[in-house]
């Protein structure tokens, strides 16, 4: 999944925290309402004036909360939370 969107003023870095899904070995470990959970570093772009991010996260199938934070140094200046729903996870070959 790749979400986008505009860095505000001040912010040195983005990051976006995934956690749900169905992930059957955090539930294996750690009980029946383990979720798993991934952070992602996004990429900033400049053009211009304007400073946008790009991230990409490989999400299971399951229903998961986006949480997009930027920062400031360790600050949290920005967030925005979105709900997704992923129905099937892509799956890639891997031939030998």
């Amino acid at each position: 999944m790749t979400t986008t969107g505009v860095v505000p003023d001040g912010a040195t870095r983005v990051v976006q925290i995934a956690t749900g899904g169905n992930s059957q070995m955090a539930q294996m470990a750690f009980g029946a309402h383990a979720t798993a959970r991934i952070t992602t570093t996004c990429k900033i772009t400049t053009k211009g004036t304007t400073r946008t991010y790009t991230c990409k996260a490989r999400l299971g199938a399951g229903t998961w909360t986006l949480t997009t934070q930027a920062k400031a140094g360790a600050t949290v200046i920005a967030q925005s939370v979105k709900h997704v729903r992923v129905r099937a996870a892509k799956r890639t070959a891997v031939t030998g």
